[in-house]
């Protein structure tokens, strides 16, 4: 199937996609390794695959990452003439938060909450909040439409508490999380991976 784009000064351009090949990945935090599904890093038009992050962190921090690509196809109003195409892909990041660094993530001053870990899951998972002043919480999860599925009320103390999710009580899927004292509401994304 041929795609039209408007190419500034050629005019309309049909083209074909045959493969995009991952020439490099870049930016990942220490101790994360990349491997491709498949081992080739080259993705037919017509085919699924997949990037595989390993590894274990080993340094906190928020992670821009870059994959280098090579698109190649057909130019299909001219002539079927083949095109190959680098392009960098910069719009993921990696955030890395440790069990040991995360008090230190969290201000003081105000409701806050970390992202749950591990994230996915299929058995446990914790998430690290920070309350100012102790006292009832009310803890929602949310499915992708926005229903609550699940709803708790957490006595918390001053300053840095835990809060264990089981993943027997979700389905497999992606939901939204929120924590609310009085006004303040803070609200994070899990996946539950059984």
């Amino acid at each position: 199937m041929d795609t039209v784009v408007t190419v500034p000064p050629f005019g309309t351009v049909n083209f074909q996609l045959d493969s995009i090949t991952i020439t490099g990945v870049s930016g990942l935090p220490p101790g994360i390794t990349y491997a491709c599904n498949p081992g080739t890093c080259k993705f037919l038009a017509s085919s699924n695959g997949c990037l595989l992050l390993s590894g274990t962190p080993v340094t906190a921090g928020v992670y821009p990452i870059t994959v280098d690509v090579m698109a190649k196809g057909k130019l299909t109003n001219l002539g079927n003439l083949s095109f190959s195409q680098p392009q960098s892909v910069t719009y993921y990041t990696i955030t890395i938060d440790t069990n040991s660094g995360i008090m230190e993530l969290l201000p003081k001053d105000k409701l806050s909450m970390s992202q749950n870990l591990p994230n996915p899951y299929r058995d446990k998972s914790v998430i690290y909040f920070n309350t100012p002043s102790g006292g009832k919480l009310e803890f929602k999860v949310f499915n992708i439409l926005g229903k609550v599925v699940f709803s708790d009320w957490i006595t918390a103390k001053r300053g840095v508490n835990t809060y264990t999710l089981d993943a027997a009580k979700f389905n497999s899927g992606i939901y939204m999380y929120s924590l609310t004292s009085g006004t303040s509401t803070v609200t994070r994304r899990m996946v539950v991976a059984k």
